[in-house]
């Protein structure tokens, strides 16, 4: 005895068992697209008797299972004749319904509408435009006239407008990963698990939700070039991460930095030299720069994802826009990184727009060159010293930095040096002006509790 039998897959549920299981095969493709439910019976007695004409017997039984008539029925789709027209740019001529009916469609033009009763074989004809579509094809494509697209004219570019530039034009390459993600991924940064957006469909398990940050995707980025012998990894992202707040996802723009491997290779002139702070914090301060934003850099041990003494927070004005760091142990055993690997992350949304870059034509008059060395309290950063500096200094103050850190070995006290310019745009400098700004930043920076060094020799 032979036992035939014909099924009707549902479209939906073998487009989900194929992507669980990772099989595409050719039956899979066809029936997750959908497939003439009416072929179920007509296919089962077409085989039975193609049996029975050329190899001989007889069907004894015949049995069904189901209710195929649903899917068997004609489905409804109208639309606006004028939305069809408009979308192909010529007049759908009468002669068209007839194509259409002697394809088993029943049109109907009623009030300036199409109705139309789609046969049950055309699973993919659903809506008015798969409609202009099947008019598209009867009259022709050659008929849809060529038309120039309605261009708006775009502004010239800014450096605001890729937030990657700056850090291409240092030797940093730039990172397109998917913002699909693990749990386990993301709770090394974002340890709250409810804010996390899930996936209704992942294409995996290991991507069952929205990413929460940035540094996963660098690491495993990293991870991935190490492996396969690139000794020098500098990484930049410019991507969205996603939160679930109240009702609803929220998607935030960010930029992310990694480095890892070897900040300098062997040379001639140097030996090899890993990555390590400084070289990340060095990027991150460029990239601020070429936007004309004075970031603060903040120590924090507390910041998931991070090495405690190894991390901080960057922050401008009073706002916390990003992080930076080495990424913890357990970040690195995660990406089976066998080194060293330092991410950033900044909160584009939380920028204000970047200054415009203004010509400035070289100076016409001498600089003053001051320096002054301090013993700072303990807690004061040396960026606030500098601006403590700069701003009792006033205007002829030009530029400011450290350029030397003492620790006196006895008490731990610290010595930082401040270089001074001086200058003033009409004119030269006279030496008492140059005194009195110098004592303005001394007095400034005593208010806050440095001692001005140069009292000791007096």
């Amino acid at each position: 005895a032979i036992v035939l039998e014909s099924a009707y897959f549902a479209g939906g549920t073998v487009s989900l068992a194929r992507r669980r299981l990772g099989l595409a095969t050719e039956a899979a493709l066809r029936f997750e697209r959908g497939v003439d439910p009416q072929l179920v019976t007509y296919a089962l007695w077409r085989a039975a008797h193609w049996i029975v004409e050329l190899f001989g017997g007889r069907i004894t039984a015949y049995g069904a299972a189901g209710n195929l008539a649903p899917l068997a029925a004609f489905r409804h789709v109208h639309g606006a004749l004028s939305d069809i027209e408009e979308r192909l740019g010529f007049a759908v001529p009468p002669h068209a319904d007839e194509v259409l009916a002697r394809m088993g469609f029943r049109v109907e033009r009623r009030g300036g509408f199409v109705h139309v009763e789609v046969p049950p074989y055309r699973p993919d004809v659903r809506a008015w435009w798969d409609l202009a579509e099947e008019y598209g094809r009867i009259v022709g494509l050659e008929e849809v006239p060529a038309v120039m697209p309605k261009l708006a004219l775009r502004p010239k570019r800014r450096l605001e407008d890729d937030p990657t530039q700056a850090a291409r034009g240092i030797g940093f390459v730039e990172l397109v990963s998917l913002a699909f993600s693990s749990p386990k991924r993301e709770r090394l940064f974002a340890p709250d698990a409810e804010h996390d957006v899930v996936l209704a469909n992942p294409l995996s398990e290991d991507a069952t939700i929205l990413r929460r940050s940035l540094a996963p995707s660098l690491l495993q980025a990293a991870s991935k070039n190490l492996r396969r012998g690139v000794r020098s990894v500098r990484l930049v992202e410019h991507g969205k991460v996603y939160r679930w707040q109240g009702e609803g996802p929220v998607e935030e723009a960010r930029l992310g930095w990694c480095v890892a491997g070897l900040a300098q290779d062997d040379e001639w002139w140097g030996k090899a030299r890993a990555f390590d702070f400084f070289d990340l914090k060095g990027a991150v301060a460029h990239w601020c720069a070429a936007r004309g934003l004075a970031v603060d850099w903040v120590a924090d041990d507390e910041i998931p994802g991070l090495e405690p003494g190894q991390a901080a927070r960057i922050v401008l004005g009073r706002q916390r826009i990003g992080i930076i760091g080495q990424a913890s142990e357990e970040a690195l055993a995660l990406f089976d990184l066998k080194q060293p690997a330092f991410v950033a992350e900044i909160e584009l949304d939380r920028l204000p727009e970047g200054r415009t870059r203004r010509f400035a034509p070289a100076p016409e008059h001498p600089s003053i060159v001051r320096d002054l060395v301090f013993w700072v309290p303990k807690g004061m950063r040396a960026s606030e010293l500098v601006r403590l500096v700069r701003e009792g200094a006033g205007k002829l103050c030009v530029a400011a930095r450290v350029f030397d850190r003492f620790v006196e070995p006895a008490t731990g006290r610290v010595s930082l040096g401040v270089r001074l310019v001086l200058r003033a745009p009409d004119r030269t400098l006279e030496q008492e002006e140059a005194d009195a700004a110098i004592a303005q930043a001394v007095e400034a920076a005593e208010r806050e509790g440095a001692i001005w060094r140069g009292r000791e020799g007096a």
